[in-house]
């Protein structure tokens, strides 16, 4: 698996740029499983793009939601519908597990990927704060 996943995570934090896909479940790195790692394959069966969601218990539902942390496609292979099956198998993992909702959040300037979300959930009226600058 980490051969895999080497090639995804250089260009995923190097932000290098650049047939039918399906998603996997790479693996659950948390003991009670609250953070799950799809991978998405090419029909070549060359890894080319991730997932990663943690579950969370939401007080106003009482029951988990999931929050895709990030969704990652090679810039090479994206248009082929590697976002699309990653983004379906996210939704089927938090359906089988009861999560009442799933969400993320997008760079307000990437129209392009902005685009893509639309096309799969809705905006939300939200804005984020955070403590501190990411370092």
């Amino acid at each position: 698996m980490d051969q895999a996943v080497a090639p995804l995570a250089a260009a995923y934090v190097g932000g290098r740029t650049g047939g039918g896909h399906r998603a996997e479940l790479a693996k659950s790195a948390h003991p009670k499983g609250n953070l799950l790692i799809l991978l998405a394959y090419a029909s070549t069966g060359e890894a080319v793009g991730f997932a990663t969601v943690s579950f969370a218990p939401f007080a106003w539902t009482g029951s988990d939601i999931a929050f895709l942390q990030d969704l990652f496609v090679m810039a090479g292979n994206r248009g082929e519908g590697a976002g699309e099956a990653l983004l379906n198998a996210v939704y089927r993992h938090a359906d089988e597990r009861g999560a009442s909702q799933v969400y993320w959040m997008v760079d307000e300037k990437n129209e392009k990927l902005q685009r893509f979300y639309a096309r799969h959930g809705i905006r939300t009226p939200y804005l984020r704060y955070m403590r501190a600058p990411w370092p």
